[in-house]
């Protein structure tokens, strides 16, 4: 049976996913995700892509078999009208348990101390800084908006 797929923009991790695949790896993968589904587990599933945000819609098919199809909407509770959007569903659990494995050991953890490091001392100076200004305390508040800004962005870098 087939099914046509529309990934929108917040799908971006699942378009991801499948462009770093041919078509048939994908539609082999999602064979895979829902038997494991159907087991109530999670497939382990190698991956390797970055997710990019600037993303458009996609479509897509997949090709599943009658009897997995059956199964999923008696074991998972897909119903006809939703069985797309419930295959995204399990295909975004797999992702976000393989992706949290990988993730963890792609971590900079030097880039990421210098990066608090030099916030740390931002704020040390700042607050010399404005010992005796009369406004100490605004500014010191916007420093710090401005300051955890800075550093969720330089956070963000780390993975591009």
């Amino acid at each position: 049976m087939k099914f046509h797929l529309v990934l929108t923009k917040r799908d971006a991790d699942i378009i991801a996913f499948k462009k770093s695949l041919s078509y048939k790896e994908f539609n082999e993968s999602v064979i895979k995700i829902l038997n494991k589904a159907v087991r109530g587990k999670v497939a382990d599933i190698p991956m390797n892509f970055e997710i990019d945000s600037n993303v458009s819609e996609m479509h897509t098919k997949i090709e599943l078999d009658d009897e997995l199809v059956k199964v999923c909407q008696e074991t998972l509770g897909f119903n006809r009208g939703r069985f797309t959007a419930c295959v995204k569903q399990e295909i975004r659990r797999c992702i976000k348990k393989n992706n949290s494995v990988t993730g963890i050991n792609s971590l900079d953890t030097e880039k990421i101390k210098e990066i608090f490091d030099n916030s740390l001392q931002f704020l040390g100076n700042r607050k010399s800084e404005l010992e005796n200004h009369p406004d100490k305390y605004r500014k010191l508040e916007k420093s710090y908006k401005v300051l955890l800004d800075k550093t969720a962005q330089n956070l963000i870098n780390i993975q591009k």
